[in-house]
């Protein structure tokens, strides 16, 4: 019997020293891809988070921006790198919008693995101050007497920040210009300088401190703190008008369990020790464990879906 035992003992150690080690992740940087251009809100929102990430991860992220077509571009991108999870996409709602607003169906959330969420927060209107009006009421009035002179900012076919602003000519009975960008960063200059006269973004500090720029109602169901002396929508006779965008990270389907499961917790642990910085910033906690965030994303996707269909667009 022993010279059995020996004899297994000698054949397991002669079979461990021909298998690879397999090093815990992570053992080499993180590449971080974000579908927008630098300086945008997403860029913006995940500086707030890259030191805490790295410190609870161990390891260096290095962002990659792939900005165009409304994310497509930077979200293909992630999908064609290996799924090992040394490759994450940092992401807003256009993520979801795009699987049912663009022909041919470019990928599907099952090809994703869902790391967790990151923030959410309500938009606001946003107008250049140079316009010759002071709220809703002047905008909508300035709005119909000049069909198509307002042009909007916003970041894509499959964006919140279109569909809000489409949305609210629908239920205003105006028309308005919509004007692509492949980020926030790039079309602020045009909208500081009133080449674009307004944009549904968030209602945060980063838009609301902007220069030439007054907001004048909120996309949410309550006044922000950020911004209390600012009405909301519904308050204004327009309950329709509620609406904002998420972040999330993800990663390419089929990661291993132990890379998925340490982003996850390096995640969920770095918005803790920034959650003050982000909630100053207007940026908000979504309230769904990372394992519950792709319910999450269904839910709002349908929400879209309804907007989608009241406006007579085509879904795929």
């Amino acid at each position: 019997m022993l010279k059995t035992f020996k004899r297994l003992i000698a054949a397991l150690a002669v079979t461990m020293a021909a298998s690879p080690v397999v090093a815990a992740f992570p053992e080499k940087p993180v590449t971080v891809v974000i579908p927008y251009q630098p300086g945008g809100g997403t860029d913006v929102m995940f500086r707030i988070f890259q030191t805490a990430i790295e410190e609870e991860l161990g390891t260096t992220l290095v962002v990659e921006y792939a900005g165009g077509a409304a994310t497509l571009v930077g979200t293909r991108k992630a999908l064609a790198a290996p799924a090992d999870g040394y490759t994450v996409l940092v992401t807003t709602s256009a993520i979801a919008l795009n699987t049912i607003m663009v022909e041919g169906k470019p990928y599907t959330m099952d090809d994703f693995e869902v790391i967790g969420s990151m923030t959410e927060y309500p938009y606001a209107l946003y107008v250049n101050d140079q316009q010759p009006f002071d709220d809703l009421e002047g905008f909508i009035a300035y709005a119909k007497a000049n069909p198509g002179a307002l042009n909007y900012l916003h970041l894509g076919q499959a964006s919140p920040t279109r569909l809000l602003a489409a949305r609210l000519a629908h239920e205003t009975g105006t028309e308005l210009t919509p004007v692509a960008y492949p980020g926030s960063g790039p079309g602020q200059p045009d909208f500081y300088a009133n080449r674009v006269q307004m944009q549904m973004a968030s209602a945060s500090k980063q838009y609301y401190a902007g220069p030439n720029t007054k907001a004048i109602a909120v996309a949410s169901n309550d006044r922000v703190a950020l911004m209390p002396e600012v009405p909301t929508f519904k308050e204004l006779g327009y309950p329709n008008m509620v609406g904002g965008t998420w972040f999330g990270m993800f990663a390419k389907a089929g990661i291993p369990v132990e890379a998925r499961d340490k982003l996850r917790a390096a995640l969920v642990a770095a918005e803790q020790k920034v959650l003050k910085e982000l909630e100053a910033a207007g940026h908000y906690a979504v309230p769904v464990k990372p394992e519950d965030f792709r319910a999450y994303i269904d839910a709002d996707l349908a929400h879209w879906k309804e907007d989608l269909i009241r406006l007579g667009e085509k879904i795929y």
